[in-house]
């Protein structure tokens, strides 16, 4: 329904965000569904326009939701447990995942005001870097 929703670019974009996780050293501790249900809550308020745009745009929710949140906050889908609870019983993790996030969101928003002025070139460089390969 998501990626109905978002014009067939949401499952993409969670492969991209996945591949960032791969990156950054976090595919061990951050679990993948975990990934999925952030990705769903951020483009059920937001939808992705295009690549850019939604990679941006899920860094600034998310780092908007982590600051905003001091305990669990992604019920599974039954609804009978937080999907999130192992990552804020483990501060540390919590504070590197906090982090993580806040270096991709700065990175992103330079990509994004390069590919807004037309560097299409310089953005796209950048979001490789960001994932560590090329983006589709």
């Amino acid at each position: 329904m998501a990626n109905k929703r978002n014009g067939g670019l949401f499952i993409p974009l969670i492969k991209m965000i996945k591949q960032w996780i791969r990156n950054n050293n976090l595919r061990k501790p951050i679990k993948s569904f975990h990934i999925e249900l952030l990705t769903d809550r951020v483009f059920s308020e937001y939808s992705i326009e295009n690549y850019p745009y939604g990679i941006y745009s899920w860094f600034y929710v998310m780092d908007d939701l982590l600051r905003r949140n001091s305990r669990p906050f992604i019920v599974e889908p039954e609804g009978y447990e937080y999907v999130d609870n192992y990552l804020y019983q483990k501060p540390f993790l919590l504070r590197i995942f906090k982090n993580k996030i806040d270096n991709g969101l700065r990175l992103s928003d330079v990509a994004i005001n390069h590919w807004l002025k037309g560097n299409e070139g310089i953005a796209v460089a950048m979001f490789k870097n960001l994932f560590g390969s090329p983006c589709k």
